[in-house]
């Protein structure tokens, strides 16, 4: 495939991602790579007064149960494939006429191998990991841009978020506490009860933080998640991030692979940009 050179020389996969901060990362479980801007939720919550939380900064301790039980199970399997929904409201995307909704799949096997896709509409990408390289590939536009990030599993969602802005989509629930990385920001929490998701009895969390609120369905038999919303009420419309129809499935055989990226021969690999670096300095 060919490109004309001043379309791509300034253009990145990485880039074209809104940056996801710290205080929303907990939104990417199953949501993918997209997130929210850190203006976003700062420019909202000035605008409005704040939200009163249900719970006085704490944790029952039926949530923390639930979310721990969670969090120890897929901490355990060394493998995981996750598959679900993401839906995302165009006030979170900036341009967008309407809501994205683009299908997840990641694959990973402890403690350094990761593949990732994300197909939408007009969207498809790919993210390979394999211990010592790092790619992402945008499949419509050709292009692909590869980092050399040697360790493992947690430090590439912690070089990720650092150096570029993002992270792997459900990158909370790939690390190896999952608990420690959802929690981290969390205020308050509550067990709000039992209900039916699609045909399973699920147990229902809701957790506040600074800039947001996310609620958890975990399968009451094989706790593992099902459903996520995330929302920010400082937002005007209370826009929000919702993943459903998530299946996990613990330990399957996985091909080793399918963690290696092989750049097909037409593909244009650029830069990977990082975090307030014009691409143009990009080495």
């Amino acid at each position: 495939m060919e490109h004309n050179s001043s379309q791509t020389s300034g253009y990145s996969p990485l880039r074209a991602m809104p940056h996801l901060p710290w205080p929303v990362v907990v939104a990417a479980i199953i949501l993918g790579v997209v997130g929210l801007a850190i203006h976003q939720t700062k420019v909202a919550k000035a605008q409005s007064a704040p939200y009163e939380q249900a719970q006085q900064d704490r944790m029952d301790e039926r949530a923390e149960e639930l979310l721990r039980q969670m969090s120890t199970k897929l901490a355990a399997a060394d493998a995981l494939t996750i598959e679900g929904r993401r839906s995302v409201d165009p006030e979170l995307l900036p341009g967008a006429q309407g809501p994205e909704v683009t299908d997840i799949t990641v694959s990973i096997r402890r403690p350094d191998m990761l593949y990732a896709e994300a197909r939408g509409e007009d969207d498809h990408r790919k993210m390979y990991y394999n211990g010592e390289d790092f790619s992402l590939v945008d499949i419509e536009q050709g292009l692909y841009s590869t980092a050399e990030v040697p360790g493992n599993i947690d430090v590439l969602v912690r070089r990720l978020g650092e150096e570029y802005g993002f992270n792997p989509p459900v990158a909370d629930i790939l690390v190896a506490d999952p608990y420690a990385h959802l929690t981290r920001n969390v205020e308050a929490g509550k067990y709000v009860g039992q209900e039916q998701v699609d045909g399973k009895t699920v147990e229902h969390l809701r957790f506040e933080e600074d800039y947001l609120t996310w609620e958890l369905w975990v399968d009451a038999e094989q706790k593992l998640p099902v459903k996520m919303v995330a929302m920010v009420p400082g937002m005007e419309g209370n826009p929000r991030l919702v993943a459903e129809g998530i299946e996990v499935k613990i330990d399957p055989e996985l091909d080793e692979a399918m963690f290696t990226f092989d750049p097909a021969a037409e593909a244009e690999e650029i830069p990977m940009v990082p975090v307030g670096e014009e691409p143009s300095a990009a080495r």
